[in-house]
This record gives C-alpha cells, sequence and structure tokens, in this order.
C-alpha cells in the first residue's frame, strides 16, 4: 500500500465524522469558521471518534456528558452576563475545548478498530504499531487539554473571579477529575493578604540581591 492510498483511507475515514458534525453541533459562527472547524473534524477524526465513543460507551457515560453539559451551559451563561464584553461564542468554544478534551484525557477506548486499521496498512507488527499510535494520539490530546485549561483559566480571569464563576467553575473541573486544573484555579482564589504578601516577600528579596 502506498502513502497516497493510506492516505486517502485515513481521509475517507474523517468524512463521516465531518458529517456528523456539520449536522449535530451548534452553529454560533460564521459559515467560513463552522465549514473550517468542520475540516478539522475530518483531518483530526480520531480525537473525535474518541470523544463520541466516550458518549454512546453506556447509560452511566450518557448520563455523565447530560450532567456536563448541564454544568457547561450554566457556566456560560453566568460568564456572559459578568463578561458583556466577551463574545459569547468564544466563550462557549473555549468551555467546549476544555471539557472535551479533559473527557477525552480521561477516557479508555477499545484498541481493536486501531489494530484493524494497522492491518488495512499492512503494517508488520498492528500490535506495537497500535499501541505507539496510541501514545502519540495521547501525548496529542494532553498537550491540547493542557492548552484548552490554560484558555479556560485565562477566560475566569478575566471576570475578576466572580464568585458565582469560580464556584461553578470549580464544580465542574472537580466533576471532570481534573486535578491540576482544579489546583491552579484554587491557588488564584488565595485570600488578597496572601498574595499581598507573597509579592512584598518576593520584592525584598529582590532587592536584597
Amino acid at each position: 500500500m502506498t502513502f497516497y492510498e493510506a492516505l486517502l483511507i485515513y481521509i475517507s475515514i474523517g468524512f463521516p465524522f465531518g458529517v456528523h458534525y456539520v449536522f449535530s453541533e451548534r452553529k454560533v459562527e460564521g459559515k467560513l469558521i463552522f465549514a473550517l472547524k468542520a475540516l478539522l473534524v475530518v483531518l483530526l477524526w480520531f480525537l473525535y471518534a474518541m470523544v463520541l465513543l466516550f458518549r454512546l460507551t453506556n447509560d452511566e457515560g450518557e448520563n455523565r456528558w447530560r450532567k456536563l453539559s448541564k454544568l457547561q451551559s450554566e457556566l456560560e451563561m453566568i460568564i456572559a452576563e459578568k463578561a458583556k464584553d466577551q463574545n459569547f461564542s468564544r466563550i462557549r468554544e473555549v468551555l467546549e475545548a476544555y471539557v472535551g478534551l479533559t473527557e477525552a484525557v480521561n477516557a479508555n477506548f477499545d484498541l481493536k478498530p486501531w489494530q484493524e486499521l494497522m492491518k488495512i496498512a499492512n503494517h508488520s507488527d498492528p500490535g506495537i504499531g497500535t499501541r505507539c499510535l496510541q501514545r502519540r494520539n495521547q501525548a496529542r490530546i494532553q498537550k491540547r487539554q493542557a492548552e484548552a485549561s490554560r484558555a479556560f483559566i485565562a477566560l475566569i480571569a478575566q471576570t475578576g473571579f466572580d464568585d458565582r464563576i469560580c464556584e461553578k467553575s470549580l464544580e465542574l473541573t472537580s466533576y471532570l477529575k481534573d486535578e491540576q486544573t482544579l489546583l491552579k484555579i484554587e491557588a488564584l482564589l488565595q485570600p488578597t493578604e496572601k498574595l499581598l504578601e507573597g509579592a512584598e516577600l518576593e520584592s525584598k528579596q529582590l532587592v536584597s540581591r
């Protein structure tokens, strides 16, 4: 199998996911942006597939996704009310990226479909190839999740750490079991006095140098 044949198979697998995205996602941005996102789903279909597989795993997963959607929607509305200068589509985009990628990081997926893909590509050892591909995909997801987490925290910071927003954000991160983001938000919510004391101590240390 040539590289172009493998590429054609890869893209043909992604097209159904692109169609699913077009008919299932809420369209809140311009046509060009929406089309680019659909194209991105086609090219990175394995990430989109992971999220879909997690949603459809079982009834418990479906109930979990409903809970997450509720928390996300509530947080979207609170942020939109507080930060009226923020574009609502941007708020939704940040939250959807954070929630979806965090779920993908925590999810466990069946490797059999990947092994079949390796067999189709005539890989010399489908088992090893599948594990290598899975590690690369997991590393990519973790990197994207870290970026989404930073964007999520930055969005909260832009609201001035409103009490309702912080409370709902902590509830969301706790439900997602995202300990790193949870700790970062809690650190930012330390009493002002402690932050001032830390800044004063740091300035004294700089002066003493």
